[in-house]
């Protein structure tokens, strides 16, 4: 389609250039100010479904499904450098025979 296009636009191999260029500027102006405003109103972006928090509510100490508390997750717990297996905090480094 471009070789065909290309080969259909008048003047030398300069003016081709720049005839390419206004056609793409058009396009996209006429996209941008006439069909994409026409389509979003049409498009299903807007239609955003919330739930009620009054009648999903859940006790001020239970944990969300899907989430392990911090003194359960093996990710925080690195036995190969802490002494005895103790949950790290962010940014602490522990060490076998290192003194801070």
């Amino acid at each position: 389609m471009y070789v065909w296009l290309w080969r259909r636009l008048p003047g030398p191999w300069i003016v081709r250039v720049l005839e390419a260029t206004a056609l793409l500027a058009a396009v996209l102006a006429l996209l941008f100010l006439v069909v994409f405003p026409w389509v979003e109103p049409r498009l299903p972006f807007t239609d955003v479904t919330v739930e009620d928090s009054t009648t999903n509510e859940q006790p001020a100490d239970s944990v969300p499904s899907g989430v392990v508390p911090q003194e359960q997750n093996p990710a925080i717990v690195d036995p190969g450098f802490s002494t005895s297996g103790q949950t790290l905090g962010l940014g602490a480094t522990a060490s076998k025979g290192a003194r801070a």
